[in-house]
């Protein structure tokens, strides 16, 4: 009665890291936009991620997404919310800000 379950790690005492979270949304982004290409579909993804997420993107990351928006001409958009989850990201359609992937 004195305790409750941690609202982040919902009692496992772990959350996933910045670089797990991070191919999570490599693998959702690269997933939407392989769809939007063979729907032949114009897409510009919004990504909106933790803080500590962000970092890792735009450092160690930096490279892959430029690729991804080579490979599949389109502009990706990323959003910090500073008090978001570190496990949370959510990825929308930028024009139409529809939500396609939400991960909480």
């Amino acid at each position: 009665m004195l305790t409750s379950t941690c609202p982040y790690c919902q009692g496992h005492g772990v959350v996933k890291s910045p670089m797990a979270i991070s191919i999570e949304v490599q693998r959702h982004l690269t997933t939407l936009l392989k769809k939007a290409a063979a729907d032949k579909k114009p897409f510009e993804p919004k990504v909106v991620i933790a803080p500590q997420v962000m970092q890792r993107l735009r450092t160690e990351d930096a490279d892959i997404l430029a690729r991804l928006q080579k490979d599949f001409d389109t502009r990706l958009t990323f959003v910090s919310e500073l008090h978001r989850h570190p496990e949370s990201f959510s990825i929308l359609d930028a024009a139409t800000s529809q939500v396609l992937y939400s991960q909480t």
